[in-house]
């Protein structure tokens, strides 16, 4: 699982359907719109259930602090520490195998910190690279290697060109950054850009796919988990 968004809620209740008792979750950061649902995810509270999260060093802090924030008074009733679930904190720094699946992690570029997510599993690789503003620098070509040869790659194509201008330095993307890289030949089989704005018209950026020329899924992350979308 990748991130603990509202979209995590409904994914809980299906895993606890099929009786899975066992899960790895990545976390990229650790801010509000990626974590939100954590405390709504039904396999938290059973024991016997055990949970690996996995995220980036945190500076000082323990990888458990976000989460007792969380859940702490005034903002939700029941504090972290009565989940019942085996709950274990992992850095993430550099690579880690998780059963059958290889994970290598990238440093993004947002406020507070960020990592994307390269996954690989029986020879094909999903790329989650998500809150990422562009370096402008040379600092982007490690961000192009790190996604090189994705036959998947999940990215965040938050603002248009205009709306780019207002909010430089937020730690975001352009939708024309997002599929640039396909222009400097970063090759990927198929690419989902997504924005997490609920205000985000999707004709907008539909409007941009052609200049993509790959298969193009755009998406708004609030519909994610949804069947049909």
């Amino acid at each position: 699982m990748l991130d603990a968004g509202t979209g995590i809620r409904e994914l809980g209740l299906k895993l606890d359907e099929e009786g899975v008792n066992k899960l790895d979750l990545l976390f990229s950061h650790f801010h509000m719109d990626h974590t939100q649902g954590f405390p709504f995810f039904t396999p938290a509270y059973h024991e016997g259930t055990q949970i690996n999260i996995y995220a980036a060093p945190w500076a000082e802090h323990s990888l458990a602090e976000p989460f007792h924030r969380l859940m702490d008074q005034p903002s939700f009733p029941v504090p972290f520490k009565y989940m019942s679930a085996d709950i274990r904190f992992h850095e993430m720094n550099g690579s880690s195998q998780l059963g059958d699946v290889l994970v290598r992690s990238q440093l993004l570029n947002h406020p507070g910190g960020c990592i994307a997510f390269h996954l690989q599993y029986e020879g094909k690789t999903l790329i989650y690279l998500t809150d990422h503003e562009p370096y402008g620098s040379a600092q982007d070509q490690e961000i192009r290697d790190f996604t090189r040869g994705a036959d998947v790659l999940i990215r965040e194509a938050q603002y248009t060109n205009a709306e780019y201008q207002l909010k430089r330095g937020w730690g975001h993307s352009r939708f024309d950054d997002a599929v640039s890289d396909r222009r400097d030949r970063v090759w990927s089989e198929e690419a989902c850009h997504y924005t997490s704005r609920p205000s985000a018209r999707r004709s907008v950026s539909g409007a941009r796919v052609d200049r993509a020329a790959i298969p193009l899924w755009v998406l708004e992350a609030r519909y994610l988990s949804r069947p049909g979308r």
